[in-house]
């Protein structure tokens, strides 16, 4: 399914792996190291490849948008980066992350590097409107991260609470995905209008699946324990779902708000497992991705749209 998405935008991709390969700090050996540890291993590319996808089908000067796409990885990778040291997470991509190996203040700094080297691309494109969006998406990030460690094993978190959380974590970087790249591809208003919904809907629906997955996927596909964001205390759909069957004098409620009970964790993991939770929640996804399906079929037909059509599937279809 990738293959077919990525067709169009194979070169201007491998453009854009050549950019993140090219950074000038990447002379020192212990930035190379970093630099090869994170960006050097890639991951999907979904975010880049939105971008080039859409300033194709709206044939947007190619150097700009593939300078645009490299800005949107940095981003995202820096902010995996600050993730995975907050998350105390071990691993990413099968390797061990950049926290692991060289603690927190390295990882710090070195996110905040790469923060701004994704600055730098974007500021090449020369293009305010489109500046501002993307500083926009930084406080965006940020905000999402710091709401999701405070209502860390909160039970009263609602569904609105929660898709204001991963618009913030998430479903931003989607939209400046979409949204840049059509304003430097100097779309008519309205069309920049449909990217902007079509990013957010999609990124919306991406982030549901994940959490999704988080219970329905297995260690070995995902490379997380079933059940991982509950070992954190990350309230998600699925979570949230069951929480509001449930009486508000349930003793899982109390178990779980403490943050400590394994036995808590795991109540919760077999009620979303044999509940109607996780089909509610597939189909809260599939209500985002009908959105961003009626927004990418206002744009004129083209092999590029046809890959954005796919996209859509692929974020409801993926197994990890």
């Amino acid at each position: 399914m990738l293959d077919f998405i990525y067709d169009p935008i194979k070169l201007q991709l491998d453009s854009v792996d050549q950019k993140l390969n090219s950074l000038s700090y990447q002379n020192h050996s212990v930035m190379k190291i970093l630099l090869d540890q994170t960006i050097a291993i890639p991951g999907k590319r979904i975010r880049p490849a939105l971008t080039l996808l859409v300033g194709k089908a709206l044939q947007g000067e190619e150097h700009v948008i593939t300078t645009m796409a490299a800005a949107i990885e940095l981003l995202h990778v820096a902010s995996l980066i600050h993730d995975d040291m907050v998350d105390h997470a071990n691993t990413r991509r099968g390797q061990p992350t950049v926290s692991k190996i060289w603690g927190n203040n390295v990882a710090v700094m070195f996110g905040d590097f790469v923060f701004a080297s994704s600055a730098v691309y974007v500021c090449e494109t020369d293009n305010v409107r489109v500046i501002k969006r993307f500083s926009e998406t930084i406080q965006e990030l940020s905000i999402g991260q710091i709401i999701e460690s405070i209502n860390s094993f909160d039970a009263n978190v609602t569904i609105e609470d929660y898709k204001k959380r991963i618009y913030n974590k998430t479903a931003t970087l989607f939209r400046t995905a979409a949204e840049s790249s059509a304003i430097l591809s100097n779309a008519p208003e309205e069309t920049i209008k449909s990217f902007i919904s079509f990013g957010y809907n999609l990124g919306m629906a991406f982030q549901i699946m994940d959490d999704i997955l988080d219970f329905e996927g297995s260690e070995e596909v995902t490379g997380k324990p079933v059940g991982n964001d509950l070992l954190e205390g990350t309230v998600t759909l699925p979570t949230i779902l069951l929480f509001k069957q449930l009486k508000r004098d349930d003793p899982l409620f109390s178990m779980f708000k403490d943050g400590q009970s394994a036995e808590a964790r795991a109540k919760v993991v077999e009620m979303i497992q044999s509940t109607s939770v996780l089909d509610q929640s597939h189909s809260i996804a599939e209500e985002f991705c009908n959105v961003a399906h009626t927004d990418i079929l206002k744009i004129p037909d083209s092999r590029e749209r046809d890959s954005l059509v796919e996209l859509i599937n692929f974020g409801l279809q993926r197994k990890n």
